[in-house]
């Protein structure tokens, strides 16, 4: 196994959420992706009897190329056919990704999700750095450090959200879901949910407590059997119980934590106004019909093309017509417009057949893209680096390796079922 390109693996899966850290236009994950195919591709060390690949993947992008065949072919804009090209480019990229990946060796797969584990967890202790900073001196640091990339600090309903490294915290939910499966402990789960209030992102919030309820209820009847309670266990809990008294007490965390609960809680049954927001999300999944309705057949059933759903709204209501080409704010309406209805049933097919398979494998996979889900019915969080994280883990489970097995924190095993020594 070459040192040099399971090392570039490991970054990749390190930096992959460190949206913040760009060059030009694009970001370091980005670039390392390309990287990566040019080690491959160039060196033809691609060994193709091992490739193990989806066929709701290859099926989805062959929806895509029709996708771009048309919007090419129609006029909609010189901005958004550009963007359209742009995004199809990069979606290129990530298909020979997953041919060239799904050829990895089992450890290569292994260190790319060490390297994410890594990388999430300086995401997580960036995020209570940047909110304790800013609450101190009223600076966000990464306005300091990344003033040219960064744009400006997330403020929302007049609290400071922490986005970690990236411009904004719907970058840290899915990293922050996944970090939750991999802490065994209660108490790491607990600073996830601490990392989660700090970044004043509902979407980041909802998937973390989905993960929690998710947690609480499956298997409940084997976990309430296995449970013993040693002395070990009740000092440790009690002095759990202090240090968060005390955080409590010296910040403002708890009233965070409370208001950040009830303005989700208003914000869905329509007792908070933010803006507008929440309408405009609402409208997004309302105004379905009226796009079938409205738009061609092809459109209807390829979509509008990558990055390009927020045409419809600009075309029927003027939303953002000012700005070019933009997406809607919204996984699920915002995949249906990009990619049609075809594209759209293939995507989600994609991230069901890694529910239905890695339930077999570990629960956890399972769980992931319950979560995954979810928040995207609120948000946008199925950024680049997610899909290609995705494609890691669909491969990881068509070789029934257990990613949550491994041992990432410590020298010992965490489970008896699995043992790894990753060295990189």
């Amino acid at each position: 196994m070459s040192i040099t390109k399971s090392f570039l693996i490991g970054l990749v899966g390190m930096t992959s959420s460190w949206a913040i850290i760009r060059f030009g236009n694009n970001s370091l994950f980005k670039i390392l992706v390309i990287c990566i195919l040019f080690v491959n591709l160039v060196g033809l060390s691609i060994k193709f009897r091992k490739m193990n690949l989806n066929p709701c993947f290859y099926l989805m992008y062959g929806s895509m190329v029709i996708t771009f065949l048309f919007t090419n072919s129609m006029t909609i804009g010189a901005e958004w056919v550009k963007q359209e090209n742009i995004q199809f480019f990069w979606m290129t990229v990530y298909a020979i990704f997953y041919l060239i990946a799904s050829a990895f060796l089992d450890k290569q797969i292994e260190i790319y999700f060490k390297g994410f584990m890594y990388g999430s967890l300086i995401q997580m202790a960036w995020v209570i750095v940047q909110y304790m900073i800013y609450t101190v001196t009223g600076l966000d640091i990464n306005m300091q450090l990344f003033s040219k990339l960064y744009g400006r600090s997330y403020i929302k309903e007049g609290g400071f959200g922490a986005s970690g490294l990236a411009w904004h915290p719907s970058n840290l939910a899915v990293l922050l879901v996944i970090l939750f499966w991999v802490f065994d402990s209660w108490y790491w789960k607990f600073i996830v949910l601490v990392t989660a209030i700090l970044s004043n992102n509902s979407t980041v919030i909802i998937c973390v407590i989905t993960c929690i309820v998710v947690n609480i209820f499956a298997d409940k009847k084997d976990k309430f059997r296995s449970i013993k309670i040693g002395k070990r266990t009740i000092v440790i809990t009690f002095i759990a119980i202090f240090v968060m008294l005390i955080l409590f007490i010296k910040t403002d965390l708890l009233l965070i934590a409370s208001n950040r609960i009830l303005f989700i809680y208003n914000r869905i049954f329509g007792g908070y106004y933010d803006g507008g927001s929440t309408n405009a999300h609402i409208r997004y999944y309302t105004t379905i019909p009226n796009v079938i309705a409205r738009y061609p057949l092809t459109k209807v059933l390829f979509g509008f093309g990558e990055g390009c759903s927020g045409y419809v709204m600009t075309s029927l209501f003027g939303q953002y017509s000012n700005i070019g080409a933009w997406a809607l704010e919204c996984d699920i309406v915002n995949i249906l417009w990009n990619k049609g209805l075809v594209g759209f049933f293939l995507f989600y097919g994609w991230l069901l057949s890694i529910v239905k398979r890695g339930w077999a494998v570990n629960h956890k996979y399972a769980y992931i893209m319950f979560a995954i889900i979810v928040g995207g019915i609120f948000y946008n969080i199925q950024y680049d680096w997610v899909i290609v994280l995705e494609v890691i883990i669909d491969i990881a489970i068509y070789r029934k390796i257990d990613l949550f097995a491994m041992n990432y924190f410590s020298k010992r095993d965490n489970t008896r079922l699995y043992r790894s020594r990753i060295k990189w």
